[in-house]
């Protein structure tokens, strides 16, 4: 499986923190998940590309390890275990079964 992504900066620290902020571990594990579910077996590999959005639009090719993987497929995992017992309850939490007024930060009025 080839993910490709587009970003600011596709150096190996910045996309690994792009990684953290989108939650990649997590669909790969779920692309894994889904791609075993459908031909029966694990894919041959996961990649990503990154590719940077601006010129001269440098290029990095990566994957996750064991360790960050395991990860996306814990919280996966949790995620589905939530969802069932969500059905199971018909319950689903959220913030508020009120509508709530805004506040807005300090700053935005500055």
């Amino acid at each position: 499986i080839v993910d490709l992504k587009t970003t600011i900066d596709a150096s190996p620290e910045s996309f690994a923190r792009s990684c953290v902020n989108f939650g990649y571990h997590r669909q790969e594990a779920l692309y894994r998940m889904i791609y075993k579910l459908h031909f029966g077996e694990e894919p041959r590999g996961f990649i990503f590309v990154a590719v940077e959005k601006e010129p001269p639009y440098a290029v990095g090719v990566y994957v996750l390890g064991e360790e960050e993987l395991n990860l996306g497929y814990n919280q996966i995992n949790n995620a589905i275990d939530i969802y069932l017992e969500c059905i199971r309850f018909d319950t689903w939490p959220s913030y508020s079964e009120k509508i709530i007024t805004l506040d807005y930060p300090k700053w935005a009025f500055k």
